[in-house]
């Protein structure tokens, strides 16, 4: 009795904190579920069972609870078990006769987030028919269509998959009026509004006639637009491993820890949590479910934990294309995102400053929101081209400065760094000149764009995915296009024009590949090997001989190959940095079959050399001063005097304290982890030595002074004598 006393007590706290995060979150309006990495819940569950008629006997109760969730408390004696899609469910049986079951169940819930963390595809598994069968969520082949009409742009899965979740998000508007309609899949498309089982169904249907296996996620979530805790269902799609897909709140891969999900079914239910089944003595009556505590609205106490995410989820930066921007030309503003740890779904806005009565001082193209598919270790960039508008630009004066702070809006930054644009109405460009590139590629093709740069300034190129630089009197921008079909790059400096480049990659020889294989990262002047591989249709292309040459920017390498040789190149390069190599199969008579490239990080052997050493004496020991010098790439370096470990990265000097002869270790390696060694013998002054010493010097002293005191004192005697010698 005592224990359930303090259970109830605890139960009327957590309905009091419940109550303030609830107040909390109505006033604070930027409150966002998106950003909630964990929290804690408490979930009360009250129902009544009871005939319509007469009484019932022999009933079992099935509750579906989320996973690892704690019972509380329950009035019931209780099992707990699972389904065969893993699914928790506790059981409640009641032999007896009664007219009515009261159920009482408190659960506390630990959440955290979903996150995919690798796409490391895992074995694949063979699933029923019920995971891919469109039927069971009344579509039809049709749709297939529509699917591959919005994942054509995409080359891989994951893409298209993303596509699908905003698509979908896009299509379908939000209407609660919509709760209890249930349509078909051809339906939703036609009315084209729904509430989250709409869109998790359309996304569903659109994922299974790719070939996509689905299933779908009952549940409860925290809504931004009812500011409260509703029934929800998301989906998960199966690539090498369940991936979170909530396609009415727009979450992929990352799902909030305020979703909680019950069970998950391959077809679409009808939302429900627990189910009954009992004798009822009246063959008439209908056995009666009853929900006194309106489950859906006040079922979860919701006690926070860490109510944003505290690490960020990629790094963001944002860049103009220029140093000031004028009243006539067109500029770029860009966004690198970089270093990301998970899949994720992201929204990015660029948000301009306002001029007089709100206006937006730029004109922004895209204007609208971005969404992107963000994966593990990328890098991306977004382009928005910005020009100041005709309204703005007339209030603007000569002769001044004016600034204004862009801000890259996102889901995931709260307090994004503003990047500030600076405005010179008389700044003027310069224009590109003599520009020559390919408008049209094969596959595998090495792009040139080439232009002449007498001023030396540092230019730029900007891909999808990849930022290039050059400041030499001839630009050269070398690279190999990974999209097929149309693509883009922009190409600015400080003092420039900024620059849009279009041209088109062909398609039809796509197939033809050569993989290669070689060290990411090497030492200069260390000999590697290359080896390419070229696929099937490549290989039944190339002649019974070929040519394959490899180069960098400072050397090139040519062999003569027959189909069946090992295409293997032993390499050095000389310099470093991130170093290109191009790779390319000709036929004997010069002919280009296919290129490519690819970079290797070349670092330079580290060395480390002792310049001195000094000492400073002090009374029971000596700091001695070590002088180094360092030159080339280090990964770490230290050195060890009597066990005390001392850092020569951050310095080249270092002090030590030795009391006694020793050695010194030097211990650093290089990029690629590879240790080196040297080690020198300090010979230490004794200090016992010299104490020694300065004892002796003061025992010598005083026998000095003590042979000058008995020869003084002998020699007054003597004089002495001699008076009273002279006196007698």
């Amino acid at each position: 009795m005592l224990f359930l006393f303090v259970l109830k007590k605890l139960f009327i706290l957590l309905l009091v904190i419940n109550f303030l995060f609830s107040q909390f979150i109505e006033e604070k309006s930027s409150f966002n579920p998106f950003l909630v990495e964990k929290a804690a819940y408490i979930l009360n569950l009250n129902y009544s069972v009871y005939p319509s008629s007469n009484v019932l006997k022999n009933a079992t109760i099935k509750i579906f609870i989320p996973q690892n969730a704690t019972v509380l408390y329950s009035n019931l004696n209780f099992s707990i078990t699972s389904d065969e899609l893993n699914n928790t469910i506790l059981v409640i049986y009641y032999p007896d006769q009664t007219s009515i079951i009261p159920i009482n169940i408190q659960l506390f819930l630990n959440k955290s987030a979903d996150h995919i963390y690798s796409l490391t595809q895992e074995e694949q598994t063979t699933f029923n028919k019920e995971f891919l069968d469109l039927g069971l969520i009344g579509a039809n082949r049709s749709i297939l269509t529509l699917a591959q009409n919005i994942t054509n742009p995409y080359k891989n899965d994951i893409e298209k998959l993303a596509a699908l979740a905003v698509w979908t998000n896009n299509y379908i508007n939000y209407n609660s009026s919509m709760v209890d309609k249930k349509l078909s899949v051809e339906q939703i498309i036609e009315k084209r509004e729904g509430v989250c089982w709409h869109y998790a169904v359309l996304f569903s249907a659109l994922a299974r006639s790719l070939g996509y296996p689905t299933r779908f996620v009952h549940g409860y979530a925290y809504s931004k637009f009812d500011n409260n805790w509703i029934g929800h269902v998301w989906v998960e799609v199966y690539l090498g491993q369940w991936i979170g897909v909530d396609p009415t709140w727009l979450e992929f891969g990352y799902i909030d820890a305020t979703h909680i999900p019950l069970y998950k079914s391959p077809i679409d239910l009808d939302f429900y949590q627990i189910s009954v089944s009992a004798s009822v003595l009246d063959k008439n009556a209908q056995l009666i479910l009853k929900d006194n505590n309106e489950l859906m609205h006040n079922a979860f106490l919701v006690i926070p934990v860490n109510s944003e995410i505290s690490n960020k989820k990629f790094n963001q930066d944002l860049f103009s294309s220029n140093e000031f921007f004028n009243l006539k030309d067109d500029f770029f503003i860009f966004a690198k995102i970089s270093d990301p740890k998970e899949v994720l779904l992201e929204k990015f806005q660029l948000l301009s400053c306002t001029f007089e009565s709100n206006k937006s001082f730029f004109i922004l193209e895209p204007q609208k929101e971005i969404f992107s598919l963000i994966l593990p270790n990328s890098t991306k960039f977004f382009i928005w081209k910005i020009n100041i508008s005709d309204e703005v630009s007339d209030n603007l004066k000569s002769n001044y400065i004016y600034t204004c702070p862009m801000v890259l809006n996102s889901l995931s930054y709260k307090d994004s760094q503003p990047l500030v644009i600076t405005i010179n109405p008389d700044f003027k460009t310069s224009k590109i000149n003599s520009l020559t590139y390919n408008k049209i590629l094969n596959p595998g093709q090495v792009q040139t764009i080439s232009f002449a740069n007498p001023s030396k300034d540092k230019f730029y190129l900007l891909g999808k995915d990849f930022i290039l630089e050059n400041s030499s009197s001839s630009i050269n921008f070398l690279f190999s296009p990974s999209f097929f079909g149309e693509n883009e790059v922009y190409i600015f400096s400080s003092k420039f024009t900024p620059l849009k480049l279009s041209f088109f990659v062909q398609e039809e020889n796509k197939k033809y590949f050569a993989n290669i294989s070689v060290p990411s990262t090497i030492l200069e002047d260390q000999e590697f090997s290359l080896f390419l591989s070229p696929n099937d249709e490549l290989f039944s292309f190339l002649e019974d001989k070929f040519f394959v040459e490899v180069s960098s920017p400072n050397q090139k390498f040519e062999k003569v190959f027959r189909k069946n040789d090992k295409l293997e190149f032993n390499l050095k390069i000389g310099q470093t940095g991130k170093i290109p190599l191009f790779y390319s199969f000709k036929t004997l008579s010069g002919q280009l079959i296919y290129s490519n490239f690819t970079f290797i990080e070349v670092f330079s052997k580290p060395n480390l050399t002792v310049v001195n050493y000094t000492f400073i004496p002090y009374e029971n020991f000596f700091v001695v001063r070590v002088l180094v010098n360092k030159s080339g790439d280090f990964n770490s370096a230290y050195l060890l005097a009597d066990n005390q470990k001392y850092d020569l990265i951050n310095s080249d000097l270092v002090e030590l304290t030795l009391k006694n002869s020793s050695s010194i270790n030097f211990i650093w390696r290089d990029k690629l982890n590879n240790s080196y060694y040297s080690k020198i013998f300090v010979q230490v002054p004794s200090i016992k030595s010299k104490n020694l010493e300065d004892k002796n010097l003061s025992i010598n002293q005083n026998q000095i002074i003590f042979i000058l005191l008995a020869t003084l004192i002998l020699l007054l005697f003597f004089i002495k004598s001699k008076r009273m010698n002279k006196n007698a």
